[in-house]
């Protein structure tokens, strides 16, 4: 699995074998070295590219608390980065 791209709500993946959509799943997302979280999401979307990989979109569900505001940091984080990087 990697990740393409993600923000505030959600998170889009690169995977061998996509879910189905609406499929509820479960992630462990590193943050930076900081902790990992445990994320749940469902499946909104579902792509293939020209060659054949899957990109899959998951949005966040029942992310509340430290998890959130965790993930909400991490975000700013790399669009503070971007933005100096332009």
């Amino acid at each position: 699995m990697e990740m393409l791209d993600a923000s505030y709500r959600g998170i889009f993946l690169r995977m061998d074998a996509p879910p189905p959509e609406r499929q509820l799943m479960k992630l462990r997302v590193a943050l930076s070295g900081e902790r990992d979280l445990e994320i749940h999401a469902v499946v909104v979307r579902l792509v293939m590219d020209p060659v054949g990989s899957w990109g899959v979109g998951l949005r966040f569900f029942a992310l509340n608390g430290k998890d959130r505001a965790d993930w909400e940091s991490f975000m700013g984080n790399l669009i503070q980065q971007r933005a100096r990087a332009a």
